[in-house]
């Protein structure tokens, strides 16, 4: 866990202190989100990135108003922690779709040739495919459910 030794609360924040922004400049997106993550799970416990990129998305929506629901415990957890660290939910939330891009996109990345803008658009792409995805296997187990149904309903009849 990192412990921030300048708060004599021992409130926990990203970096461990509280010049979080000008440290995080220094680093490239991959750094700073594999650092939010384990922030985010030393705050709120063992959760999975997809998670992480889910209650990151809700709290970018949240903060401009365009998420109609109201947040969970562990998003206001978050949310709370963000604000005290004066840290955009949307900002970090394009760090982490920035990073779920694939490797050879991440050394363009790293080299220049693509901006952090094309990285985030490629990592949301990589989001959609990947629930895309999902989908259509749930939908596949389903086909084959509902065949397995109807073969057994005319071996009854």
């Amino acid at each position: 866990m990192l412990y921030n030794a300048y708060m004599p609360t021992g409130k926990i924040s990203i970096m461990g202190c509280i010049y979080m922004k000008t440290l995080l400049r220094r680093k490239n997106v991959f750094e700073k989100s594999e650092m939010t993550i384990n922030w985010v799970k030393t705050l709120i416990g063992e959760v999975s990135e997809e998670d992480i990129i889910r209650i990151f998305g809700h709290l970018a929506k949240s903060y401009y108003g365009r998420y109609q629901n109201e947040l969970t415990e562990k998003e206001m957890i978050v949310y709370d922690a963000l604000l005290k660290e004066e840290v955009k939910p949307e900002t970090v939330y394009e760090w982490l779709l920035a990073a779920k891009i694939d490797d050879k996109c991440k050394r363009q990345l790293l080299k220049g040739e693509i901006s952090q803008k094309q990285a985030t658009r490629l990592g949301s792409v990589e989001v959609m495919r990947l629930k895309a995805k999902k989908s259509l296997a749930f939908m596949a187990r389903a086909r084959a459910l509902l065949q397995n149904l109807e073969w057994r309903a005319t071996q009854n009849d």
